[in-house]
């Protein structure tokens, strides 16, 4: 009965879809709850459910084991034929421990191949938003893979409120894995406390870097995506989360990577947890920012709506496989370009922004790569700037002597699952287009022109970029060619940079395009063999075609030929 009541006004919401319809199966009044005892506890009107009663045998109070065994198979077959008669295309139900009725719903389950979306009953308050989502996000329930990555060094007392926070979130039954990133510098209370801590909602992992990389690469190399359905929540060790963190990712992953129109969405590359407080952009230096600024003079969005910015988190947010990738290979030839000419032929200047003053700067980095493809990330925009995530502006790498601003980038955290919903635009995250769209600098745009703007950088670095009879670039199969470098060839799959050239006028250096993600194995374009399998490209002579072997079979390359820059000879 106590689960009835829990769960009953997700079903009314649930059963005002009109592309739904929802059954209810309840255990007999044998178990406590009949068909008719549930239909009371529904309102008369504007809840229409099927409710259909498994007949139960009685259970005691206190079963053996093999009555235990033998109530959970007659659970399982109850459920299975109701299941494979009814066919619906998602199972939801609550899960408790010890309970044959769960046991028997599992079993239940497993035969049957459904998705189901197995909570506990204390989740139930934090997943009021289930009946906005689509039947397609609903059948996913289970298929984003979401990794909590935790970057430190030396500062032992912030990693601890970290993850003392981290144990107190609401994970919604999901496993979720837990890995720490050290540095070579940490030091030894660091490493006693990250080895004896327990992680109790999935799997626990731990990486100790034998050289030190420095900030920078400790955030690049963190994490790489096994897959497109894999997300890595990135915090450093001064950052402390809201018990809804999880809950706040999980509902914007389902709602947009989820949908049925998730191709509109390839574009952010998301979520920040954290909501901002100042751009940092600007070539005058930080400056405030509060989106209620901008919002409160649009009379077309909602003061409180979520928000697209041009701008990376570093202070807690999840990130999307494709674009993590994307990034590494934009790192790894930014960087083999940087090392070969130490003044940087392909030196990326965003117009009129700050952080081409940055060095030694992964943000710096991707702040490049979103501004060339036109990327965003979704923020948060509560009440009071109250946030999945909040800022200590310890001590470390980028914070050496404003730490007595502290106070200036901390915000309250979410701890009121009601509080998160009445504060969205009609208690829902919005559709894709109606989220506003905020450039690099927090100004008011739109997607295609940010687009507009990263092309133009773009056309800029890259004379490689092939085009049409009247000059302009066919961008249809090269918009990933990020830039192109009057170097040497070098591929990202590299591991010793070839010998610099020094005698070599640059008039006479030939210039090839380098695509960022031209050869993706989880990306359907790249080259294949007959059976399927990824071939990776290797590095050949300049001039050279490239032909691509596998298994004997020939096969065509996937990388354009070097076209000369206007410049070349």
């Amino acid at each position: 009965m106590d689960e009835a009541i829990l769960v009953k006004d997700l079903i009314c919401r649930w059963s005002l879809s009109p592309d739904l319809s929802v059954h209810v199966a309840v255990a007999g009044t044998h178990r406590g709850l009949g068909r008719k005892d549930f239909a009371r506890l529904l309102p008369s009107e504007g809840c229409h459910v099927g409710v259909y009663d498994l007949k139960l045998s009685y259970a005691p109070r206190n079963p053996t084991d093999l009555e235990s065994a033998r109530l959970a198979a007659e659970v399982s077959v109850n459920a299975f034929h109701l299941i494979n008669s009814l066919r619906p295309k998602v199972l939801f139900y609550l899960q408790e421990p010890s309970s044959v009725f769960s046991d028997g719903l599992e079993i239940a389950k497993t035969r049957s191949k459904i998705p189901a979306i197995v909570l506990k009953p204390e989740d139930i308050e934090h997943v009021r938003w289930l009946p906005d989502l689509s039947i397609k996000a609903l059948e996913n329930w289970n298929t984003p893979q979401v990794k909590l990555v935790v970057i430190t060094n030396n500062r032992p007392g912030s990693c601890i409120r970290l993850l003392r926070s981290l144990t107190h979130a609401h994970y919604l039954n999901d496993q979720v894995s837990l890995t720490l990133n050290m540095d070579a510098e940490a030091d030894r209370v660091t490493i006693q406390m990250a080895g004896s801590f327990q992680w109790s909602f999935g799997e626990k992992f731990m990486r100790h870097r034998v050289r030190r990389g420095g900030l920078m690469l400790a955030v690049v190399e963190a994490w790489y995506p096994q897959g497109n359905h894999e997300y890595a929540v990135l915090l450093e060790d001064d950052v402390e989360v809201s018990p809804l963190f999880y809950t706040w990712i999980k509902y914007n992953i389902l709602r947009y990577r989820y949908s049925p129109d998730s191709h509109l969405y390839q574009r952010m590359f998301g979520v920040s947890m954290y909501s901002q407080k100042f751009v940092e952009t600007h070539l005058a230096g930080r400056a405030p920012f509060n989106p209620e600024d901008i919002f409160i003079e649009t009379p077309e969005y909602e003061l409180r709506t979520p928000f697209l910015l041009q701008l990376p988190c570093s202070w807690g947010a999840v990130y999307f496989p494709e674009h993590w990738r994307e990034f590494h290979e934009y790192v790894a030839d930014r960087l083999l370009d940087i090392e070969w000419n130490k003044t940087s032929l392909q030196s990326v200047q965003i117009p009129n922004s700050r952080t081409n003053r940055w060095s030694n700067s992964w943000k710096k980095l991707f702040i490049e790569m979103i501004y060339m493809r036109g990327y965003v990330m979704l923020y948060p925009n509560f009440f009071n700037f109250t946030s999945f995530s909040t800022n200590h502006l310890e001590w470390g790498t980028h914070t050496k002597q404003q730490r007595n601003s502290a106070g200036t980038f901390l915000v309250p955290l979410m701890t009121d699952s009601e509080r998160l919903l009445d504060d969205l635009p009609n208690r829902r995250l919005p559709d894709w287009d109606s989220l506003p769209v905020l450039d690099l600098w927090a100004n008011l745009a739109t997607s295609a022109e940010l687009i507009k703007r990263g092309r133009a950088l773009q056309e800029q670095l890259n004379p490689c970029l092939l085009r049409n009879s009247r000059n302009e670039v066919i961008w249809e199969g090269q918009e990933k060619d990020l830039k192109c470098a009057k170097t040497q060839p070098y591929y990202s799959t590299h591991t010793t940079p070839l010998p610099k050239t020094t005698a070599t006028p640059a008039s006479a250096i030939e210039s090839i395009s380098i695509s960022a993600m031209s050869a993706d194995p989880l990306n359907a374009g790249s080259p294949t063999t007959p059976d399927g399998s990824y071939v990776t490209p290797v590095p050949t002579p300049v001039g050279t075609p490239i032909d691509i072997v596998a298994n004997g079979v020939p096969l065509p390359s996937n990388r354009r030929s070097a076209v000369p820059s206007p410049t070349a000879v």
